[in-house]
């Protein structure tokens, strides 16, 4: 009997998977997802296919390590953190609540918005838009997608960006520096 390999296994799951949880978002009349503007924040599946969802995301998650292979996946490991960079900003200067849903909008009208000179906010809107947080209808001009929507429409998820970004993305990079310093410390003076 022939054995599969890990990658073919975590391929069928994925496929398997994919096929029950869009035909209940298909069935149920819910948006495919995407990173289109109307996309709702938050897919609310019931919890037989929120479970199928989360097999695909980590099967995926798996797969894609794998095919990286190690020494790729050690320098994606090292360049994930600075996709927080652009999110950090677009936090912290309100950029996603600089311009309107549904309106195209220049790098000189968001620059004007945020009180910032246009090249930095071209720098940072050029990065998000990498990450599907904005969307480049044509050059010069961005328009919001569902992650820039959803940081302007749910406060919750635009405080908790504030307070990872602002509190405890700092303290991650500070923890091995404290650990050396007050190793085994129980002193809540002694942290990262």
């Amino acid at each position: 009997m022939l054995s599969i390999s890990r990658i073919a296994e975590l391929a069928s799951v994925i496929q398997a998977h994919t096929l029950i949880v869009d035909e209940y978002v298909s069935s149920h009349r819910l948006p495919s997802p995407s990173f289109d503007v109307s996309m709702p924040p938050q897919l609310h599946l019931p919890e037989t296919i929120e479970s199928f969802a989360t097999a695909i995301i980590e099967a995926t998650s798996e797969l894609h390590s794998l095919l990286l292979g190690l020494m790729s996946f050690l320098v994606h490991q090292i360049d994930s953190p600075h996709n927080l960079i652009s999110l950090h900003a677009i936090s912290r200067f309100q950029i996603a609540s600089s311009f309107l849903i549904d309106k195209e909008t220049s790098f000189v009208e968001i620059a004007r918005e945020c009180q910032l000179d246009e090249d930095e906010i071209r720098r940072i809107i050029r990065h998000a838009t990498t990450n599907h947080t904005f969307k480049k209808p044509k050059n010069g001009i961005r328009v919001h997608m569902a992650a820039s929507k959803a940081l302007v429409e749910v406060p919750l998820l635009r405080e908790w960006l504030q307070q990872a970004c602002d509190d405890m993305w700092p303290a991650a990079s500070r923890f091995v520096y404290a650990t050396v310093k007050w190793s085994a410390s129980e002193e809540p003076s002694q942290t990262a």
